[in-house]
């Protein structure tokens, strides 16, 4: 019987603040295990809910719906409160970007999603396009006050182009303005292949992940995983996007239900140097939630192979599971300060010569050392393809693992780019008509007659097309 578990099961998240995590250590050593089992066990045995938002590509996530097949549980029993833990799988729900390179039929714990309109803000707008540039915040501070929940990518786009010719009267009295046209040019070439792959749509979409939705999601009884595998360029906007919505949540008191955060391959959204300004965002949200996080019972679960990449924040962590490092370097400046138990001596031979899947760890109550018990829910295995695996899976269990076709779904949302698209060009056609009129009551005027002109005679110097769409307008304005 293996009783090693007893301090991988963190036990004051229920009273006193639970604390940031941090495991550091070669790959291949036991770092993904050990946060797995730290986070099942917390959502398990605590009810805390668990966000799994990146692993590098490797759709390490989703493998937690799998139950464990490693050799050890076949081997070992482990007993806790007298009960038996057997290999088991976590209820999980997957949240992908939608792609038209999705295909129609998904496990059911799969859920696409878009991203509304009216929910961006400036930040999000920086961590997708990396921009910090006074023009492309002004264009948008214009724009957020012309869009609402019905608003589609293509409405979006053509309020972006439009807004160096509006400006926004605010209840105090001030004036916004967006000052010339490159503002919207620059928002709107940057998304350019998001609105291909139609990751945009109007908040009242039923794909969209609203704020309401992931404050929805935060109460749910499942492990929530994002998954950004078809989109890696720009995995660092759709985890910025989703720990924002997570934080104003949390910050203002909506959730209460503790949170954790879990991050692997951390220093691809927190690196030693700010490499650019998208980088710059995510780095400090984390950095902010870190600092001010555990008091609205939200924390971070992170992993590094070398912790050099996080030592701007290495004193948030109240927890530490340090797994086999090579470099003193990381030793001495990162752990040191951390194990004043130990001398410098005894702590670079412990951790230098660490067998695979032992750690050290660092607690507020105490260190421990020894062996890692695994997870009792399955982990990726180098070379292992999720899918292959679920295929397997729902041909042995169908009542557990099936597909759900979102084909309806995805023809809805096509349906609602051209429906924009079609409000857009009504919309060009008809100012350009008023425009025309304006124009003929000001000659009018001059020449001190009244003049009446038919949408369809030729002063008006409409092309074909746009006159066979004015037929098509829901409404035109009145003659005089």
């Amino acid at each position: 019987m293996d009783k090693a578990h007893d301090w991988l099961i963190p036990n004051s998240i229920d009273g006193e603040p639970f604390c940031h995590l941090l495991c550091v250590g070669k790959t291949r050593y036991g770092k993904n295990g050990f946060l797995t089992r730290v986070a099942t066990s917390l959502f398990k045995n605590r009810g805390v809910k668990i966000y799994d938002i990146h692993s590098g590509g490797k759709m390490e996530g989703p493998h937690a719906m799998f139950p464990s097949d490693l050799e050890y549980w076949k081997e070992q029993r482990l007993d806790i409160d007298g009960a038996e833990v057997k290999p088991e799988g976590m209820p999980v729900r997957v949240l992908m970007p939608y792609s038209d390179y999705l295909p129609k039929n998904l496990p059911h714990q799969f859920q696409p999603f878009t991203i509304p309109t009216n929910e961006m803000t400036i930040k999000c707008w920086q961590s997708l396009l990396g921009m910090e540039v006074r023009t492309e915040a002004n264009t948008w501070n214009v724009v957020k006050f012309k869009i609402d929940k019905k608003t589609s990518a293509p409405e979006m786009v053509y309020e972006l182009s439009q807004a160096h010719t509006e400006e926004v009267v605010l209840k105090t009295g001030a004036i916004l303005t967006a000052p010339t046209v490159h503002g919207g040019k620059s928002l709107t070439i940057g998304i350019s292949d998001f609105l291909d792959q139609k990751v945009f749509s109007s908040a009242n979409f039923p794909l969209a992940l609203t704020t309401d939705e992931i404050k929805k999601d935060m109460r749910g009884d499942w492990i929530t995983v994002l998954e950004t595998s078809q989109y890696q360029d720009h995995a660092n906007f759709f985890v910025y996007y989703l720990i924002e919505k997570i934080w104003e949540l949390k910050r203002t008191g909506v959730v209460r239900r503790p949170v954790v955060i879990l991050m692997r391959e951390s220093q691809d959204f927190i690196p030693k140097q700010e490499m650019n300004l998208k980088e710059a965002a995510t780095k400090k949200l984390i950095g902010e939630i870190l600092e001010k996080g555990a008091g609205k019972r939200l924390y971070f679960a992170l992993d590094s192979q070398s912790p050099s990449f996080i030592e701007l924040f290495a004193e948030q962590f109240g927890i530490v599971a340090c797994f086999r490092l090579d470099s003193y370097y990381d030793i001495d400046n990162f752990l040191g300060p951390k194990v004043a138990a130990y001398s410098s001596k005894e702590l670079k031979s412990k951790v230098y010569t660490l067998p695979k899947y032992h750690a050290v760890i660092f607690l507020p109550w105490g260190i421990r050392s020894g062996y890692v018990v695994p997870p009792t829910c399955a982990l990726a295995k180098s070379g292992e393809d999720f899918w292959v695996k679920y295929k397997s899976f729902s041909a042995r269990e169908p009542n557990n693992y099936w597909y759900r076709n979102w084909e309806d779904q995805y023809k809805a949302l096509k349906n609602e780019y051209e429906e924009g698209v079609k409000r857009t060009k009504e919309i060009v056609v008809l100012k350009k008509y008023r425009k025309e009129k304006e124009k003929e009551k000001k000659e009018a005027e001059r020449l001190k007659v009244r003049t009446r002109t038919a949408p369809h005679e030729k002063k008006i110097e409409l092309s074909q097309e746009e006159l066979d769409n004015l037929e098509d307008l829901p409404f035109l304005p009145p003659d005089d």
